[in-house]
């Protein structure tokens, strides 16, 4: 059998103990075979080093000093999953629960296109019938830049789209682009779209995305 591309899925925290324990317990189900987890805890002051270290022996955990917010997190994330040799970063937030079978769809989208980066469809947190993410628009008219989301799905969330950005809450990214375009810009955008600041720099690199 061909070896599946190994996937490291990067998840910046920083506090909020319950839900990294409720992301981590749903990734723990992921029927992809090929995935290895590191978890940025950024100064977390709550407890979630122990319940880490209790729960999660197999996870690996970087630390920071609490002043790396979302951009930071991740490209210290990212340094360490490029330094152990990977194929794919999965970038996920640990405010997510994730189906067990969420990775393949993305891997394979990937695989049948190169140099793309492609995301998850992302359902509110409480409410399923609300996808709060499905890839996103820049209205570079009117400076607007959102998401595309909808109640009850009343589009088809079921055909793959391009998109101008999409979310960092779950969004695969192949290594090959961080060697070409660098990392997250933690200086100018610490937490808030780093994400689409990233992803318009891909697109000027030639790369393609999808949800």
């Amino acid at each position: 059998m061909r070896q599946l591309p190994k996937v490291t899925a990067v998840v910046p925290v920083h506090n909020r103990r319950e839900e990294t324990v409720a992301f981590l317990d749903s990734l723990g189900f992921v029927t992809y075979p090929n995935l290895e987890i590191i978890v940025v805890d950024d100064g977390s002051t709550d407890g979630t080093a122990e319940a880490l270290a209790d729960r999660f022996p197999a996870v690996a955990v970087v630390k920071g000093d609490g002043n790396l917010w979302w951009s930071g997190g991740v490209n210290l994330g990212v340094t360490e999953a490029l330094g152990q040799g990977t194929d794919f970063v999965l970038i996920i937030n640990n405010d997510t629960i994730v189906e067990p079978g969420f990775l393949e769809p993305l891997v394979e989208t990937a695989l049948a296109r190169p140099r793309c980066i492609v995301t998850s469809k992302i359902y509110d947190y409480d409410d399923r019938n609300f996808v709060s993410s499905f890839g996103g628009k820049v209205d570079w008219l009117l400076g607007e830049i959102r998401d595309v989301t909808s109640r009850r799905d009343r589009e088809d969330f079921s055909t793959l789209r391009e998109c101008d950005w999409v979310n960092g809450s779950s969004t695969l990214i192949p290594v090959a682009i961080f060697r070409e375009i660098g990392l997250f810009d933690r200086e100018d955008c610490p937490l808030y779209h780093g994400d689409t600041e990233f992803c318009l720099r891909a697109r000027r690199h030639g790369y393609r995305l999808f949800a």
